[in-house]
């Protein structure tokens, strides 16, 4: 069963990359897990247990399934008929990170992004409670509030519809919303955020987020202020390739393990 489950993540590893260099610009190339020099299992028998240099190392490469799932109920929209099987294969993918690479995965992505803040004023930032294996950035989410942002968490109030967003101190989620996941206490205010943080499932070379195909994020960005900041979050396995829709509108920034990426015109 394990070498099964190993090959089944090779093929998925392969098949959501579709080759070719990363777009924007990479502001940041190494991450704090460089120092690390024992590499978690790969695929290649031959490589398995090689120590490496982390400055180099591609998450892409590690098979080894650590990851819990979680399920949620979605309001599906998307139109591509490529885009459900891609979605399978990215679960499929952020599965294979391993604990340890994870969490050196999740500190660079923490640093990262308080530092990619630091050119903007400190305003009302949209974080994100992790579901599915997305990235857990609590230690970032701690910084930023403590420079002088505030927090809110967003909130699926009824499905084809917008997401509405409510203060957030940090601490651990007590509520459900629409979708069963954890947000604030209907009692909090609702405030709009100037600066949205987004888990990406999936992204492309030209800043475009692939999400699991509900369309909040995309119902929501259709009636953001002007000005308002979309960044993405994700480990630099989620890259890859896909048909953008109409509704897709590209990201600002993109944070990741490895780094910031910059798009100039984030218009569509």
């Amino acid at each position: 069963l394990a070498r099964a489950a190993s090959r089944n993540a090779t093929k998925t590893s392969s098949a959501v990359m579709g080759g070719g260099a990363l777009g924007g610009v990479l502001e940041r190339a190494a991450c704090p897990g460089a120092a690390n020099t024992r590499a978690p299992a790969h695929t290649s028998t031959a490589r398995r247990r090689k120590r490496i240099d982390y400055t180099r190392f591609d998450p892409r490469t590690c098979t080894h399934a650590d990851c819990v799932q979680s399920t949620i109920a979605l309001d599906p929209v998307a139109t591509n008929p490529q885009k459900p099987k891609l979605r399978e294969q990215l679960l499929a993918a952020r599965a294979t990170l391993d604990k340890d690479e994870r969490e050196r995965a999740q500190t660079a992505i923490a640093t990262h992004l308080v530092a990619a803040l630091a050119d903007l004023p400190p305003g009302t930032l949209a974080a994100y409670w992790p579901i599915r294996g997305e990235p857990e950035l609590a230690a970032a989410w701690a910084q930023l509030r403590a420079l002088g942002w505030q927090l809110c968490l967003p909130v699926v109030v009824q499905t084809a519809a917008p997401l509405v967003f409510r203060a957030w101190d940090g601490a651990p989620p007590t509520a459900l919303d629409a979708c069963r996941l954890r947000v604030p206490a209907p009692a909090a205010p609702e405030v709009q955020p100037t600066v949205l943080t987004m888990p990406c499932l999936g992204f492309d070379a030209h800043g475009h987020r692939l999400g699991y195909g509900g369309g909040y994020y995309d119902r929501t960005l259709a009636q953001a202020a002007p000005g308002v900041q979309r960044i993405g979050i994700a480990f630099e396995l989620q890259a890859c390739v896909f048909a953008v829709d109409a509704h897709d509108l590209r990201m600002h920034r993109l944070v990741t393990e490895r780094g910031v990426r910059r798009w100039g015109d984030a218009a569509h």
